[in-house]
């Protein structure tokens, strides 16, 4: 399924944008995704210059699952859209200019561990053609035994199955892991490294978190499930910085989790990220987040002495946090 931050809404003809929730049908102000129907400009979006990312996409809906339960969490980004049937993916048409697409691909809740492979070399199968670079996500926390897929063996073997489909399907196209936040300090360095040896072209840090720190009192506190946005950005930046330094340029990192406000991608960059995603922040900030989450960047790399964001990736692993000519990897090949 899509998990896409804007997942409820349907982007409708260039120009506007149609908020029709599809799992209340209402026209009204969507909660999910705070929009209000037909009241924003697509120019506001201005996705012409971000890079998107798709949420994770599996192979089998669960059992009752209706088709109408399944295609209301997948997001179309196009403006006649066009639904391709394949077994129960379903695929839409991207129209051009909307930047790099990043398509996540994960494991079936029901599909046991030893038989994952066979779901992501599926997905990877169906999708690389629509994707400019796919995900291999094997951190939800939602997927009952599937952090266990980040254990040195088995991470091993499934990204060199991975990798090696890829490579036969679309040669050069790169495929990231995306590591959980909860991973021991000892695990988290040695899932860099097989990924890295395995082929990975980059690691995402992080996917949401089971820890409740600074939520501890809240009614909510015990649901199951991740928790995203602000509680998680301290501790999914001290993985990207710990990441980064494991990988040592081997790879570029991705920063991702509790990206509010242009301070927090900014010290996901310092950090080591040379690509920042987000998702939460987008919920409540709206279509005009990312915009102004650039503008904040521009100030702060002003004020820093950076000329560019290149500069100010890893700035903190440097003594000094000077400024440095490091290649901007993903950021610069996608």
């Amino acid at each position: 399924v899509l998990q896409n931050p804007a997942r409820k809404v349907g982007f409708g003809t260039l120009g506007r944008v149609n908020t029709r929730c599809s799992s209340c049908n209402l026209r009204e102000l969507c909660l999910p995704c705070g929009l209000k129907d037909d009241s924003v400009l697509f120019d506001d979006l201005d996705y012409s210059r971000k890079r998107i990312k798709r949420g994770d996409i599996i192979v089998f809906e669960a059992p009752g699952s209706t088709e109408r339960d399944f295609i209301k969490r997948v997001i179309g980004l196009s403006g006649e859209t066009v639904r391709g049937r394949d077994g129960n993916v379903v695929v839409y048409a991207e129209p051009p200019g909307l930047g790099p697409l990043g398509v996540n691909v994960g494991k079936n809740k029901l599909t046991p561990n030893e038989s994952a492979a066979s779901d992501y070399l599926a997905c990877i199968d169906r999708l690389h053609a629509h994707a400019d670079y796919l995900v291999v996500n094997i951190s939800s926390p939602n997927t009952p035994g599937l952090r266990q897929l980040q254990e040195a063996d088995a991470l091993d073997r499934l990204l060199r199955a991975c990798v090696a489909r890829l490579a036969e399907r679309a040669p050069g196209k790169p495929l990231l892991v995306k590591l959980a936040p909860d991973l021991a300090p000892e695990a988290l360095d040695e899932a860099v490294d097989v990924a890295i040896a395995a082929g990975a072209a980059g690691i995402i840090a992080t996917n949401t978190t089971l820890s409740r720190a600074g939520v501890e009192g809240h009614p909510r506190a015990g649901e199951q499930g991740g928790l995203s946005g602000a509680p998680l950005e301290r501790l999914a930046t001290a993985v990207v910085r710990r990441c980064a330094a494991r990988a040592a340029g081997r790879v570029p990192i991705v920063g991702a989790g509790g990206v509010m406000r242009a301070e927090d991608a900014y010290a996901k960059i310092r950090a080591g990220a040379s690509l920042v995603q987000v998702y939460t922040g987008l919920v409540y900030g709206g279509p005009s987040f990312v915009r102004r989450v650039n503008e904040g960047l521009s100030r702060l790399l002003a004020r820093d002495g950076f000329s560019r964001v290149q500069e100010a990736i890893g700035a903190d692993l440097r003594p000094g946090g000077q400024a440095s000519g490091r290649s901007p990897g993903v950021a610069g090949t996608l």
